[in-house]
This record gives structure tokens, C-alpha cells and sequence, in this order.
């Protein structure tokens, strides 16, 4: 597991809004960017994850990717945050990267709920 500086964690907090951002992504899953479709249907969820916890948020660091970003699990307040993306169909399901991912079960999970197979 990769243990990111003070620095890179808060620069990931930041840029949190915009999981596609220089600094990191969401582990687990392919979130769109800003400028791309549900973009920012996906981004204002986020927000309002955070908002309905109060603002807090926390982070789990599982890796980095080959370009330096961060890979993270993002909660706010109990919820995982790709999970609730992925059951409201605001980002997709990312197996390639399920090895470093501590969430991918309950993700697997959501998804299947989210297409109506149970789960």
C-alpha cells in the first residue's frame, strides 16, 4: 500500500470534486470527467455526499497509478462514495483495478442491485 505524503493527501482532498484530476482518482471505478456525459450530474452528487456528512470525509489510499496519481477510497460519513456513483449509474464499475480496492465486493454489490440482479 502506498503511503502518500501530507502534502499529496490534501492536494487529492481538493481535487476530490473532480475524480479525474491530476492529483487522483477513485479506486474502484471510471468516473467522467467534468466535460464529459453525467460529468457533472456525477460531480454534484459528490458534493452532496460530502454536504449530508457534515463535510467530513475520509480517504483510503490504495495505490498510485503509472502516471504518480493517487488512488483512493473516498467516504463521506459511512458511505463509500464510488459505491453510491455506481448504484445511481453516475460512474461505472472498474474490475481491471479490483486487486487494491477494499470496497470491490460491496461495489460488486451495488452494481448488481443498480441492473436488477440481486446481490
Amino acid at each position: 500500500m502506498y503511503v502518500p505524503t501530507l502534502t499529496e493527501l490534501l492536494r487529492f482532498v481538493n481535487n476530490f470534486l473532480d475524480m479525474a484530476s491530476p492529483t487522483g482518482r477513485g479506486a474502484c471505478i471510471d468516473a467522467p470527467e467534468s466535460d464529459q456525459p453525467l460529468g457533472a450530474e456525477s460531480k454534484q452528487r459528490r458534493q452532496q455526499m460530502i454536504d449530508q456528512a457534515g463535510g467530513q470525509v475520509a480517504v483510503l489510499v490504495t495505490d498510485t497509478d503509472r502516471y504518480g496519481r493517487l488512488i483512493a477510497e473516498v467516504y463521506a460519513g459511512e458511505q463509500v462514495t464510488q459505491a453510491v456513483l455506481v448504484g445511481e449509474g453516475l460512474a461505472w464499475n472498474y474490475r481491471q483495478f479490483h486487486q487494491n480496492c477494499p470496497s470491490a465486493d460491496r461495489i460488486n454489490q451495488v452494481e448488481a442491485r443498480a441492473a436488477g440482479g440481486g446481490g
